[in-house]
């Protein structure tokens, strides 16, 4: 009997483990889906906000000078200097897999290298 529980809470212990890799994994692939987009979801709330703005606008206000000025000035941001802007959103996982693949040819191309050397 006591045989039995020891195999039930073995079995039980190893069920939570895997479930718990599997809800960890989902959760990081949806929020490495929602990082990807958090950028261009910003700029549609944003443009949302301001044309909610102006519908509440009457024709004399687009007029003023302060409201709506001649001049527009746009703002690039700073590039950073190790990382470009697609690899600074990668996620983890997707980082590993890179760096596999390309440990992966290095080390088929070594092994290549080496055995028409042999030869």
């Amino acid at each position: 009997m006591m045989l039995t529980w020891l195999i039930f809470i073995l079995c039980v212990f190893y069920l939570f483990m895997i479930f718990m890799n599997f809800i960890i994994a989902v959760i990081g692939e949806s929020y490495s889906k929602v990082i990807h987009s958090k950028e261009a979801f910003d700029y549609m709330q944003r443009a949302s906000m301001i044309y909610e703005r102006e519908v509440h606008f009457s024709p004399g206000h687009f007029s003023d000078e302060l409201l709506f000025p001649k001049v527009i000035i746009v703002k690039k941001p700073k590039e950073a200097k190790a990382t470009t802007h697609k690899n600074s959103w990668m996620s983890f996982t997707e980082q590993l897999k890179t760096i596999i693949k390309s440990q992966s040819v290095s080390i088929s191309e070594f092994l290549t290298s080496k055995t028409s050397e042999q030869k």
